[in-house]
């Protein structure tokens, strides 16, 4: 797992100080670790990006403005602004050597799935992954490679080889799969009425090309 670094300044605590952050051009945040007193800091929004934008889970290292202290932590919680999709706050759960740590992390698929040029279609399930482990085990993803699923074929969590975690969902779950496209209602009506008109219109040709021979008999006759 990569790690990055985050410098930030030490901040006032309390909603009117988050607000002023804010106000300032700058992102209020909070390191926090169970049992122990939390830490406000603010933060540049654009050092923030490399932790916001991205699909892995990083380890990122804290450096307050002030304080010596070392601080390891992983991004626990984000807010955006629902107009302006800005960062409003983040939140930075930090990580103690020897304690596990439960983790979201994100599921990438590698290739294209076989089943797909048959008609299939990919179903991912399961784009994040709960798990529990150490900090030195947190996989920055897992990657599944579903070049081989044939239709009706699925990866399950007990299928996943990963070393010193264990998973918070049923080994069962199914985290990707190849299915038929499901035909809906209306289109079923749709080919049901087609295929209703199809029939309609061959039996009223049937009937036009038995009236057309029977006249056909009469002036023979």
């Amino acid at each position: 797992m990569s790690q990055l670094t985050l410098n930030v300044n030490s901040r006032e605590s309390g909603k009117k100080a988050s607000k002023a952050i804010r106000n300032s051009g700058l992102t209020p945040g909070v390191y926090y670790i169970p049992g122990e007193d939390s830490v406000a800091f603010s933060a540049e929004p654009h050092d923030l990006h490399p932790l916001v934008h991205t699909s892995e889970t990083n380890v990122v290292s804290l450096s307050i403005d002030g304080d010596d202290a070392e601080r390891t932590c992983i991004v626990k919680a984000i807010q955006f602004d629902p107009i302006t999709d800005k960062v409003k706050h983040i939140d930075l759960l930090g990580l103690v050597k020897g304690h596990k740590i439960t983790i979201s992390v994100p599921v990438i698929l590698l290739g294209q799935a076989a089943g797909v040029k048959e008609g299939g279609l990919v179903q991912h399930s399961i784009h994040k992954i709960s798990l529990m482990c150490f900090p030195k085990d947190i996989p920055s993803d897992i990657k599944l490679d579903i070049s081989e699923l044939q239709i009706g074929d699925a990866i399950y969590v007990r299928d996943i080889d990963l070393d010193n975690v264990e998973f918070n969902v049923s080994d069962s779950a199914a985290v990707v799969s190849v299915v038929l496209p499901r035909v809906s209602k209306d289109d079923q009506e749709a080919d049901e009425a087609e295929a209703a008109a199809e029939a309609a219109a061959e039996a009223a040709e049937g009937e036009e090309g038995a009236e057309g021979e029977e006249k056909a008999e009469t002036t023979e006759d």
